[in-house]
């Protein structure tokens, strides 16, 4: 599909999703951010290997497809891929005495391996264990976004598209801080808060708040690039899963600010239902999936909320996902 013609339709998801499931009227044109490359974009990959085959699972089975290339993923990516090929071949064709040996639920469970490309220098290489290997930072690849340098271990979920990194940071802190009358916000409530992405954008502009946290990788990031971005005072980091919070009323009320950023299922119903009662002035959702977003927004709106600027950008050509940041204020 021409590359135009995917922008077009994924436009038409946002609205069509916004529409039908959320029941919201959005009168404005939706912006769509292209992929300054269509190819070329993605800086991490998840792929399996067996039996001297490096590649990814086929659609709906263990059966893995080898691969000697993926268009998508960046150059640095790309060659750690070849890197991992030739490793993974050169093992099978000459097996070394110290290879350890495997037990029948290790050849159950296929090596995974995580290749991560920062914003200079290779690709990182991981392997998964059953076990959570220490010495993240060790493994960590460096990604430059709005001036700050972020530390991310091969565990710490990254927004995919490496070319748009700058762009969706600058997006979500222009919606975030963006002045209402005579005013902006000054406190802020973030949901999955993954390695500060967004969090230190928001803390340099001066803002103060709570970041939340469940991911051990990501925490360890989080607190890494806040102590090493001098922003540390200005953000409490909070462990542990959103949902399993009894004080968001009390964090809310401190704040003018929730920011949100859930993984594709969206927010949970015990959350929404928190923040329609009792959520800040202002709320900025990024979001991967419409369908969700629409539902939780349609909740928000119900609660006296008001759809104020909804803008795609195209994170994943190719596919059919796109990435949406909406920004909501209560009256």
């Amino acid at each position: 599909m021409r590359y135009e013609a995917q922008l077009e339709a994924k436009r038409r998801i946002v609205r069509d999703a916004l529409e039908r499931i959320g029941g919201l009227v959005f009168e404005q044109d939706i912006e769509i951010l292209p992929s300054p490359d269509p190819y070329g974009y993605r800086a991490r990959a998840r792929l399996v290997e067996s039996q001297g085959i490096v590649g990814y699972r086929i659609r709906g089975s263990h059966a893995i497809e080898g691969i000697d290339e993926c268009p998508i993923l960046v150059p640095a990516a790309q060659q750690a891929l070849t890197k991992l090929r030739r490793s993974v071949g050169e093992a099978i064709r000459h097996p070394t005495a110290d290879e350890p040996r495997t037990s029948a639920r290790d050849r159950r469970a296929i090596p995974t391996w995580i290749i991560s490309a920062g914003s200079s220098g290779p690709a990182k290489l991981h392997r998964l264990s059953g076990k959570r290997e220490r010495g993240v930072a060790r493994q960590s690849v460096t990604l430059e976004v709005l001036g700050e340098r972020l530390r991310a271990g091969p565990e710490s979920f990254i927004q995919a598209n490496a070319l748009l990194w700058d762009a969706l940071a600058e997006e979500v802190r222009d919606q975030c801080t963006l002045s209402s009358g005579e005013s902006s916000p000054e406190h802020f409530v973030e949901f999955h808060a993954g390695i500060g992405f967004f969090t230190l954008p928001l803390a340099r502009r001066g803002l103060s708040g709570v970041a939340i946290e469940s991911d051990r990788s990501a925490l360890a990031d989080l607190g890494a690039n806040l102590a090493s971005s001098g922003l540390a005072k200005q953000v409490e980091v909070l462990r542990g899963r959103v949902e399993a919070r009894g004080d968001l009323a009390r964090r809310f009320a401190a704040a003018d600010l929730l920011l949100m950023d859930p993984p594709r299922v969206g927010i949970e119903a015990k959350v929404r239902e928190a923040i329609a009662s009792d959520g800040p002035t202002r709320l900025v959702y990024v979001s991967c999936d419409p369908a969700t977003l629409a539902r939780d927004l349609r909740v928000f709106s119900k609660a006296g909320y008001s759809l104020e600027s909804v803008r795609a950008l195209d994170l994943f050509p190719q596919t059919p996902h796109v990435e949406v940041v909406a920004r909501l204020e209560r009256a």
